[in-house]
């Protein structure tokens, strides 16, 4: 016994995260030969080594192993087998395999081989074909993330992580920041900043170099952040380059700007991370008066507000480009495009009603009502009357922020494990230990920023007229949501309730989540934010840990229909995505709850055809959005996908490909924050896919369009 607590209180082992039983056997199993007769030998030696079990218990577990496979008539039994009955012996003498320490990393041949031999990815959201490249990032990312849960987080945050109560977001790129948002114009008035030994460049001074800029940059940004790239005012702030140039400069312009920040997703293997490219409508209030930054760096003596003629130019450019697709027609999915209506005296316009076309037939772009507040990725929602934030957007050289974390919690686990009236106080305690994980990240990256020229993050510390391009105090900390859906209804107490209560509901339980997120934030000095999720898979991992566990009692809430098994939630507000309801009462109700999200968020809108003969139903749309002031608004149609040459076209046009008339297609559309073939999600998304009501699913007549405003 003396032995025994002695190894449970080493120093090592109470910093480094307990594995699991799961993870333990792997470990075992993988330092284990593969032949049929397990070295019962060479077991007992590696426990002796591995592990601070005494060798008097060692010894009676290997001979009692020894002694009964031949009175139980196994003469070759699996190694597996051995190990789960060392397990249970080792477990009577009161030792666990959770002791092993394991200073190796652990990943096995027929993992590596799987990923090298596989042409494709296997997570939601990966359709390119994977290269070489893409397959040394799969396995840096399994073995940092071994590292992290063994090192970087407290035992408690593991154990949340594992057990379903939150999820550790990119956990494999726990090195990273997460999102970032910034403008072009810091690369306008700095230009590419030398690091390591990349070459510096001083402000472009053209459109073609600009953009080279642009893209080099957000490539090296996409080696230091997890999550997506944000460029924010991207239209309006490169107008100054493009004044007083011809039609055709613009649009070639556009072509040019599509296809290099696309390359971008796919330079290795769609492992990348997500482009987004916030443009504008119409000019913002708070950018009119700001001076423009033109070619070297230098102002050119207009003011934004006098380019709203070349903005148009180019928008029209971007949206021809984008309904042309690529040279066979293929449309594209990256970057992805955020067009934004600034002005609340907005009017239905012929650009307008294309731009609407083009949302509703692929999904890109996405749009935008941003009248009394404006996303910006992961600063947050910022209300663009504020006094104060009108100084900071009036410097928009300055305007910059990034995420250093983010996790996502698991609402419906709090019901599950408290009883009545308990959800509070399981919310309370679960968000102290989304804090701590937060925390544990905050410092992590901290202590890689601080080293400074010669650390890893060297790129995100250099520095444009002696000010650092990222300061740790404009990082947030970001709390995504899943299964508010069914905490809602395990709250009601019924697993089909009516949608009115589910929204009732949800406001209520948003209302406590927010105030609490904010309390932390305030009383820690901490920037918090709620948000949607980005990951693809994580609410159906958490709906599977939970079925697994509660299943027997809650499945009802988990599996909504008897002719799927899989289990799966809903993410963020998008809650009544099952329901057959009108469009407006679901974008109205949905949107009523955006205002407890202080982080990113969208309403969702599927459809079943990419295609509509009538424009009232884009003005609809339009009048909606409008007369709420704020909300992004997401379309997904369904799309088709074709698995032999990777050409994406509309269900309607038939039953094989335009392209290459090959008949092997898969359904394509919305994930989570991306498009990809539904054939390479996971089943718990597919059942998703299935149950999703479209909203033209129901033939409702849509108001007589009002005539174009010029």
């Amino acid at each position: 016994m003396e032995n025994k607590r002695k190894g449970k209180a080493r120093p090592d082992l109470l910093r480094r995260d307990r594995q699991t039983d799961t993870g333990s056997l792997s470990g075992l199993g993988n330092s284990l030969p593969r032949e049929n007769d397990i070295n019962l030998y060479q077991m007992k030696e590696l426990l002796k080594s591995e592990t601070s079990i005494p060798e008097d218990v060692i010894h009676a577990v290997v001979r009692q192993l020894q002694s009964s496979m031949p009175a139980l008539g196994l003469d070759h039994p699996s190694s597996q087998l051995i190990i789960q009955w060392l397990t249970g012996l080792l477990a009577q003498r009161g030792y666990t395999l959770d002791e092993l320490p394991f200073q190796s990393l652990e990943l096995s041949l027929e993992n590596v081989e799987m990923n090298m031999l596989s042409n494709r990815g296997t997570r939601t959201g990966v359709e390119h074909a994977k290269t070489p490249e893409a397959t040394s990032l799969i396995i840096a990312q399994h073995i940092k993330a071994q590292v992290a849960l063994k090192n970087k987080f407290q035992p408690k945050v593991v154990e949340a992580h594992r057990e379903g109560l939150l999820d550790l977001t990119h956990l494999g790129s726990v090195d990273r920041p997460h999102d970032i948002f910034l403008t072009p114009e810091y690369i306008k008035m700095y230009g590419l900043p030398a690091y390591s030994r990349a070459p510096q460049a001083g402000p472009a001074v053209s459109p073609d170099v600009l953009l080279s800029h642009l893209v080099r940059f957000t490539h090296e940004l996409q080696n230091h952040f997890a999550g997506e790239v944000h460029w924010g005012f991207f239209n309006t702030l490169i107008l100054p380059f493009l004044k007083g140039r011809k039609t055709q400069t613009y649009r070639q312009f556009a072509q040019q700007l599509l296809f290099e920040f696309a390359q971008l997703d796919v330079g290795r293997g769609g492992l990348s991370r997500k482009v987004i490219l916030e443009m504008d409508v119409d000019i913002p209030l708070y950018l009119e008066s700001v001076d423009c930054v033109g070619p070297g760096g230098k102002k050119t003596g207009d003011t934004y507000g006098s380019l709203s003629a070349e903005l148009q130019k180019l928008n029209h450019a971007v949206l021809d480009v984008l309904e042309r697709g690529d040279y066979r027609g293929c449309p594209f999915y990256a970057p992805h495009i955020v067009f934004h209506f600034n002005r609340s005296n907005v009017k239905w316009t012929a650009f307008a009603q294309q731009l609407f076309k083009q949302a509703f037939r692929t999904g890109n772009p996405s749009i935008a009502f941003s009248q009394d507040r404006r996303y910006f990725g992961p600063m947050g929602v910022v209300p663009v009357h504020d006094t104060d934030w009108i100084k900071y957007l009036q410097k928009p050289e300055d305007f910059r922020g990034f995420s250093l974390s983010t996790l996502t919690l698991n609402l419906p686990r709090m019901f599950y494990e408290g009883a009545d009236g308990q959800f509070e106080q399981k919310l309370e305690e679960a968000l102290h230990v989304a804090l701590s994980a937060h925390r544990e990240k905050r410092i992590f990256i901290s202590n890689l920023m601080a080293k400074g020229p010669r650390g890893p993050h060297q790129f995100l510390r250099h520095k444009a007229h002696k000010k650092p391009f990222l300061k740790l105090d404009q990082g947030t900390l970001i709390t995504t949501l899943v299964g508010l859906a069914e905490a809602s209804a395990l709250c009601i107490g019924s697993d089909k309730p009516h949608s009115q209560a589910v929204i009732r509901t949800a406001d209520r339980i948003l209302s406590s989540i927010r105030a609490k997120i904010d309390e932390l934030g305030k009383l820690h000095k901490l920037n918090m934010q709620i948000a949607i999720p980005s990951s693809e898979e994580v609410a159906c991992r958490l709906a599977k840990l939970d079925f697994q566990k509660f299943g027997s009692k809650f499945s009802s809430y988990m599996v909504r229909d008897s002719r799927h098994t899989e289990p799966f939630y809903s993410t963020g507000s998008n809650i009544l995505f099952d329901k057959k309801m009108a469009w407006e009462e679901r974008l109205t109700r949905e949107l009523s709850l955006h205002k407890h999200f202080n982080g990113s968020v969208n309403h969702v809108v599927y459809a079943r055809q990419n295609d509509f003969d009538d424009p009232g139903i884009y003005h609809s749309f339009f009048v909606q959005m409008r007369e709420i002031g704020h909300g992004h608004l997401q379309p997904a149609p369904d799309m088709s996908y074709c698995l032999s040459c990777g050409f994406i076209f509309s269900p309607g046009l038939g039953t094989s490909c335009p392209h290459c008339h090959k008949t092997q297609l898969s359904d394509f559309g919305l994930g989570q924050s991306a498009f990809s073939p539904v054939q390479y999600w996971c089943r718990g998304k597919k059942t998703e896919w299935d149950l999703r009501h479209r909203f033209d699913e129901d033939n409702q007549p849509t108001q007589e369009v009002l005539p174009f405003f010029t």
